[in-house]
């Protein structure tokens, strides 16, 4: 089936539109409706649907940050059956080690294939933010990573960050981590602006944290409630910033606590305000709020910093990182990640990395 044969279907009025049949024994009365593939290429992995009660109620904005979360997801789903390819192909492995160097060519190609799938789900490129300056460090420990952060606009002038940590690594840590993230951004009110997409900015919505609020829950209600059979959970930090004033509201599911620096001293530590995401349905999360001043530093990381291990297999502790931030020289984000990263890996040498590290830091210049 090809794409182009493939449409969006919005249905702003159901009474009066004859492509939509109300069933007689339907109890749900639909006002309006929005149906969009998930397509990858020219193959069809499903249709997400939208309904509501009442007509009018899918914009084209709607449409277009369904349609990009369709687009992700076919990202996804192609991402499983290519390493689905990569068990088989290990079965061929075992079976014919006559051919064993022509295969582990093709186990890396796959392997590579979903390395470089994953890193869209990872901003291209950090956005410039008034008063601010961000830097990220990404470094997985496999190909594929369960560590992830995000960076987008938000309505009424503010920026939304994320942090995230799945359990486990490799295939099925990188593909829940992109069902995380995408859940976050679309239920946040995320603008989606992708190199190879229009843009579907909308920054004239009216803006609550109390959205940010909700898309917490509702994700860790979603993947409590499909995914909790696989044992697997996420540690989230979602923080959000007024670029015109420097308030940052902020919900910690379980995550490592991000820490706001003031010159060379730690004066927060933004610790988990529930938590983390998807073992148990119905969990509370609270929001709070702090108040960034001029040079103020956040600087947000994963456990496998804290948890990095030398070769003679000593940690490198929370402890050790507090004291470089305490005593080393850094006048920007940048500087701090560099400080940091440099301490880290002179920590670890040859030792084998065990875990995902990510790093995102924001500096505050207003």
């Amino acid at each position: 089936m090809g794409k182009k044969n493939l449409t969006v279907g919005l249905v702003s009025d159901a009474k009066s539109d004859d492509r939509w049949i109300t069933l007689p024994d339907q109890t749900y009365m639909v006002g309006s409706a929005l149906a969009v593939p998930i397509l990858r290429h020219d193959t069809l992995f499903g249709i997400i649907i939208l309904m509501h009660s009442l007509p009018s109620q899918f914009s084209q904005t709607t449409v277009n940050i369904v349609q990009q979360a369709a687009d992700q997801m076919a990202l996804a789903i192609e991402n499983a059956m290519l390493f689905r390819k990569l068990k088989q192909s290990k079965i061929s492995l075992e079976k014919a080690k006559h051919s064993i160097e022509k295969y582990s060519r093709a186990l890396n190609d796959e392997l590579e294939q979903g390395k470089k799938i994953q890193k869209n789900f990872l901003p291209h490129n950090l956005p410039k933010v008034t008063n601010c300056e961000i830097s990220s460090y990404f470094h997985p420990a496999l190909h594929l990573s369960g560590d992830f952060y995000d960076i987008f606009e938000l309505p009424e002038n503010h920026i939304g960050f994320v942090l995230g940590d799945v359990s486990g690594k490799g295939v099925g840590a990188a593909l829940f981590m992109a069902l995380t993230r995408s859940f976050v951004r679309i239920l946040s009110g995320a603008s989606l602006v992708e190199d190879n997409l229009n843009s579907c900015t909308d920054n004239h919505g009216n803006f609550s944290p109390e959205h940010a609020l909700q898309a917490v829950f509702l994700t860790n209600e979603y993947l409590a409630e499909q995914h909790c059979e696989h044992g697997m959970f996420v540690t989230l930090f979602f923080g959000i910033i007024n670029q015109s004033t420097g308030q940052v509201y902020y919900i910690n599911g379980g995550h490592e606590p991000v820490l706001c620096i003031e010159k060379n001293i730690i004066k927060q530590s933004l610790k988990a305000t529930g938590p983390v995401l998807g073992p148990v349905q119905g969990a509370v999360y609270e929001i709070k709020t702090i108040q960034m001043h001029t040079g103020d530093l956040l600087f947000g990381f994963t456990d496998g910093v804290a948890e990095a291990r030398s070769e003679i297999r000593d940690f490198y502790t929370r402890a050790r990182l507090e004291n470089i931030i305490k005593n080393s020289f850094y006048d920007s984000s940048e500087t701090l990640l560099e400080t940091i990263k440099s301490d880290l890996f002179a920590f670890v040498g040859n030792a084998y990395q065990s875990d995902d590290i990510t790093m995102l830091a924001i500096k505050w210049y207003s």
